[in-house]
């Protein structure tokens, strides 16, 4: 009795404080206190004691999908999430009493996203019946016009705070009520986007800054005086250091009104944890659909406050597809895309002409499609499956992503500049770019020399431009990678452009058909 009335009393002073706009320095010693004394164990204070009732809800969370359909249990399948998510809400009390979110990178990913153009996932989320979705970083692939089919057809709360866009609308937050408990969801998608889509995938899309995002939206959200408020965010607790963002431990210290982070893109499987000193709890479900994660709270509808949160994630293996949660006509739908993608997985592409590598190949086909004089590239996937007879299935592991065919006008100083940049990536990764139509030379003394598709040198000084081809990925910087080659390919005098052909329809043009 005296722990709860205890725990109530604590819990009165803290939202006070919260209320009352105290500095961030009480702020962050409240939420140490409430975890010090309290941690996560602590039982609901009951209605009997205290009167204000402590409701409980249950919230399930899918992440990085990336479209596996029937793909099993060993990689991950979103039929057996289905069966989980199916019992967790009736173990909750029916979809009333429990919130279901995804974390983005949803449509695209496997060879039935790509043969169903992202419409198999976007049929999963809405049979279903997601509350709220998140898009990720892929959930951008298909280019625009796709994307205003598929985003538009999602019947879930499309929440992307961080993100303006008259192309595919979202909205910045959302109350849902569960189980009588006002629940305040934030959405954000991933914060890097320009560090992965170029030219025309951004067009028409303005991405906000984390902290600017959140100081606008959070004031909204504790007006509207919710029970618990949760961060859903395509985003990982540490982001890489080349993309310089903030890390989610730095998001909870600075808004300890957030109750819960919902994770993604890093594909880790977080079943719950605190992030740094902040009393905001974290979880992340893993990549391909694996686990659902499963999260319990307790929540004081009295008094706004969250009293208890438990987690865990429920792993797919060892089980098998469900579809009784799926309506007959969502069945069927899925079943004639599985079927499908069957078909293009066994169907004959071609093989590689004789003597020509697989990246040779990739890099012949995105000149032809760009009329370029050289280009740059890599194989993306496995480059190994492209040994011998090619099938839908082998070009598809070989280039699994969307990217598109583009192309830079660049002069010998900027070409040098990217070559220089590769040989330095190459030394701390494998993901550095190779290339041909250009050769570089050193003479005696070092100096770096550049030979033409013809064998002449291109001299310094030249005014010559070359056409070069790049993925579109890479000319985004590839993930921060590249930082020279995208500030290269964001000059007006390179005229840079998207042919929009996808690179795997570029390295299919230089199969051989016997």
């Amino acid at each position: 009795m005296a722990r709860g009335r205890g725990k109530d009393i604590f819990q009165v002073v803290a939202r006070s404080l919260f209320s009352a706009g105290g500095s961030m320095l009480i702020r962050h010693l409240v939420v140490f206190l409430s975890s010090l004394f309290f941690g996560l164990s602590v039982s609901a204070v009951s209605a009997e004691e205290d009167g204000p009732p402590v409701r409980r809800i249950v919230i399930l969370e899918t992440s990085d999908i990336h479209s596996h359909i029937g793909t099993g249990g060993k990689e991950g399948d979103w039929l057996i999430l289905a069966g989980l998510i199916s019992r967790a809400r009736k173990e909750a009390g029916g979809a009333d009493n429990s919130l279901l979110v995804d974390c983005g990178d949803t449509l695209s990913g496997t060879l039935l996203g790509a043969v169903s153009a992202g419409a198999a996932s976007v049929e999963v989320l809405n049979a279903l019946g997601y509350d709220a979705w998140i898009p990720g970083n892929h959930d951008f692939e298909f280019g625009r016009k796709r994307l205003r089919e598929l985003w538009g057809g999602i019947r879930a709360a499309r929440l992307a705070a961080n993100l303006e866009s008259p192309t595919a609308e979202t909205a910045d937050w959302r109350i849902f009520r569960k189980n009588g408990v006002r629940v305040a969801v934030v959405g954000m998608t991933s914060p890097y986007l320009p560090r992965w889509l170029w030219g025309s995938r951004m067009d028409g899309f303005v991405l906000k800054e984390v902290f600017e995002t959140l100081d606008r939206v959070m004031p909204e959200v504790r007006a509207a005086k919710p029970d618990m408020t949760i961060l859903a965010i395509h985003q990982g607790r540490f982001p890489p250091k080349r993309l310089g963002g903030v890390a989610l431990s730095a998001i909870a210290e600075r808004y300890p009104q957030i109750d819960l982070i919902l994770g993604g893109h890093s594909h880790s499987l977080v079943p719950g944890e605190r992030l740094g000193r902040s009393g905001v709890w974290y979880v992340e479900p893993g990549g391909h659909g694996v686990a659902l994660g499963w999260i319990e709270a307790e929540v004081d509808v009295a008094r706004h406050l969250v009293v208890n949160i438990r987690s865990r994630l429920i792993p797919v293996s060892g089980r098998k597809p469900d579809w009784s949660p799926f309506p007959k006509d969502s069945k069927l739908k899925l079943e004639k895309w599985i079927a499908a993608t069957k078909r293009r997985a066994r169907r004959g592409i071609g093989c590689l002409p004789d003597g020509v590598s697989a990246l040779d190949a990739l890099l012949a086909g995105m000149e032809k499609v760009a009329g370029a004089d050289a280009a740059f590239g890599r194989i993306p996937g496995d480059a190994s499956a492209l040994s011998g007879n090619v099938s839908g299935k082998d070009l598809f592991d070989a280039v699994p992503y969307s990217d598109t065919v583009c192309v830079l006008e660049m002069g010998r100083e900027d070409v040098l500049a990217v070559i220089s940049e590769q040989l330095a990536v190459a030394k701390s990764e494998a993901s550095a770019l190779r290339w041909r139509g250009v050769v570089m030379k050193r003479s005696s003394d070092g100096t770096p020399r550049l030979f033409l598709p013809n064998g002449r040198e291109w001299r310094a000084g030249a005014e010559k431009r070359l056409k070069v081809a790049f993925s579109s990925y890479d000319l985004a910087s590839a993930g921060g990678r590249y930082p020279k080659l995208a500030e290269i390919a964001k000059r007006p005098d390179c005229h840079g452009g998207d042919t929009g052909v996808g690179l795997r329809t570029a390295l299919a043009g230089i199969l051989s058909h016997p």
